[in-house]
């Protein structure tokens, strides 16, 4: 089942280890250790796969930007950030005093947010339209996006910090919640609630704006508590959704194509227009008449016919997707309605179906690129030419570039 995956905490000044309390089945209270704080140097270290500090990943990669600076340099401005902050501290006989932050105290923001290793296709879109949605939920205060690639899932990690004069509520609703509800006195487990309450508001909020646009689903099967039939029908329609989000997307794309297409041919219509006219005002100063031969009017035809041709390959790009969307949603709703029958061998089909449609078009635009290309210089080489035939005996022309 794909559903979404946001997660944000935070790094300290300094590593800890975090104490965490439990009732034992006696009743007793228990504390337990192991439960590791991470410091902003060990985020920066793991993003960065420094040697040491991403012993999970069998492979790592190179770092790869998004946005901003490195997390190294987050992590730096995230410390420049805390020496000018002052808590107020009450002592026991009632006097306050103002004292820097603690070294467990949160300085920089750090979430993440992942796709599904079987929607890796959809990955490009994915981070681009959560890099515009972070940018504008943090502003200046998002100091670093990257990117992994070398683990199970597809998924990138953001850091924020808060600006001068602000406190670290700016960058986490969570903890924003949670001091909002220490200061009205509540109690430790409403605490928590304000807390949890303003995280599940969060996710609501980047599924709205971010996972729903890719069929995603906003919680996943642990939460939703679901039995065997009602899993698989529940997988059946988030398939069809997520195949018809591609066929939206897949006509657009076909759309842009086009219109894109159509400003090729409009621009070099307007282009060809000006040379021949320059040609022909330079020939008459020279008194050389140049004439347009069938030669050049079979290049244009086949030019028209070419770009016709891109315009029909992504409209059937688009018709072969939404095709596509249609058979996974037959298959995926069958797959609900009887046991046994495995709805990911239909997906799959689907899915290879999509790729070869894609690689088909992805080869033939290649090939028009490149005829396009050629057939370009040539007539660039042809126009030089005649441009050079231009110059008077005994002088240099005025076109010369020479």
């Amino acid at each position: 089942m794909a559903y979404q995956w946001w997660h944000c905490d935070w790094g300290t000044r300094e590593t800890r280890e975090r104490r965490h309390s439990k009732r034992g089945k006696d009743g007793a209270l228990v504390v337990k250790k192991g439960t590791r704080g991470w410091s902003v140097d060990d985020i920066a270290g793991e993003a960065e796969r420094r040697p040491g500090h991403a012993p999970h990943v069998i492979n790592p990669h190179p770092l790869r930007m998004l946005h901003g600076m490195t997390p190294s340099e987050a992590a730096k401005k995230a410390r420049e950030w805390s020496k000018d902050v002052q808590t107020e501290v009450v002592s026991k006989s009632g006097a306050k005093r103002k004292r820097g932050l603690r070294s467990d105290a949160p300085i920089m923001a750090a979430g993440v947010i992942s796709l599904p290793a079987e929607m890796v296709e959809d990955w490009d879109a994915y981070k681009a339209v959560a890099l515009e949605y972070l940018i504008e939920k943090h502003g200046p205060r998002l100091l670093s996006v990257i990117e992994h690639l070398d683990e199970e899932h597809p998924h990138l990690h953001y850091y924020a910090v808060p600006l001068a004069g602000e406190p670290f509520d700016a960058v986490h609703a969570g903890y924003a919640a949670r001091r909002a509800a220490e200061k009205a006195g509540e109690k430790a487990g409403d605490i928590l609630k304000a807390f949890k309450a303003a995280m599940s508001a969060e996710q609501t909020v980047f599924h709205e704006r971010v996972a729903s646009r890719f069929g995603l689903m906003k919680d996943g099967p642990r939460r939703l508590r679901l039995d065997r039939a009602e899993y698989k029908a529940r997988r059946a329609e988030e398939a069809a959704r997520i195949a018809e989000k591609r066929a939206e997307r897949a006509r657009a794309e076909a759309d842009k194509e086009q219109a894109r297409q159509k400003a090729l041919q409009t621009a070099g219509a307007r282009i060809g227009a000006g040379v021949v006219g320059i040609l022909k005002w330079a020939a008459a100063l020279v008194g050389v008449e140049i004439k347009t031969t069938s030669e050049k009017e079979a290049v244009m035809k086949a030019q028209v016919r070419k770009a016709a041709g891109a315009v029909r390959a992504a409209q059937e790009a688009a018709k072969v997707a939404q095709e596509t969307a249609q058979e996974a949603a037959q298959a995926a709703r069958a797959a609900g309605m009887r046991e046994g029958y495995s709805e990911a061998e239909a997906q799959a089909q689907a899915a290879l179906r999509v790729e070869r449609r894609k690689t088909e078009i992805q080869r033939r635009r290649a090939d028009e690129e490149k005829a396009a290309r050629e057939v370009i210089e040539k007539e660039n080489g042809e126009l030089m030419a005649q441009l050079d035939a231009l110059k008077p005996r005994g002088e240099r022309s005025v076109f010369s570039m020479r």
